[in-house]
């Protein structure tokens, strides 16, 4: 990890912004003073290491964390959030995304294939009645479709 010092520093500044936001007992403040800030000032600490620092091995885990404490904080804080296990899957898949966006190497096959299992999952219900449609059109043939693309990309998509 080069440049070191810029994700130190913006560590140390999240952290000492939240221990004085914490001591001035502010009601309003005080409701968005929990664990879920702590990661996110460490997801905002690796990108900005990764932006001031031109360190491409920190976007993935600073993606991954400013996403996880975003969506900590909006599901214990935010009545109509998602809190299905699809929300992990796109916070993933957006991290390998912006990884791909900054190192132009590897993962975005992940990226899209992560997020749009996440939008599968997230808008079932609305994607029921097409999966039924399908279904039909397939008659139970498509888990067996599944598994030969999956194959398919273990075994002969090789570069």
């Amino acid at each position: 990890m080069r440049n070191h010092h810029i994700f130190i520093g913006i560590l140390l500044l999240g952290v000492g912004l939240f221990f004085f936001l914490d001591s001035l007992h502010v009601t309003f403040i005080q409701t968005l003073l929990d664990w879920q800030f702590i990661l996110i000032v460490i997801g905002i600490a690796f990108l900005a290491h990764g932006f001031l620092g031109k360190e491409a091995a920190s976007f993935f885990p600073g993606t991954l964390l400013l996403g996880l404490g975003i969506h900590f904080f909006a599901a214990a804080n935010v009545e109509f959030w998602p809190k299905s296990w699809g929300m992990y899957t796109l916070i993933v898949g957006v991290a390998f995304l912006v990884q791909y966006f900054k190192t132009k190497k590897g993962g975005f096959l992940t990226a899209c294939i992560l997020i749009m299992i996440s939008l599968l999952e997230l808008f079932y219900a609305n994607f029921q009645l097409i999966l039924m449609k399908v279904e039909t059109l397939f008659k139970g043939f498509w888990p067996i479709l599944l598994i030969g693309l999956g194959l398919y990309f273990l075994f002969f998509k090789k570069k």
